[in-house]
């Protein structure tokens, strides 16, 4: 079960990690402009 149970979290890792850039690129992308339109880090 041991096995079973790391496939799966691999296979789910894996197809959700575009996800994953996708929303730090969404949230990320508009913060970097505020900040550099404001003058700050």
């Amino acid at each position: 079960m041991n096995v079973l149970s790391f496939v799966v979290f691999a296979v789910l890792k894996t197809l959700f990690l575009p996800l994953a850039i996708l929303g730090v690129v969404i949230v990320g992308y508009p913060q970097m402009v505020v900040s550099k339109r404001l003058g700050t880090s």
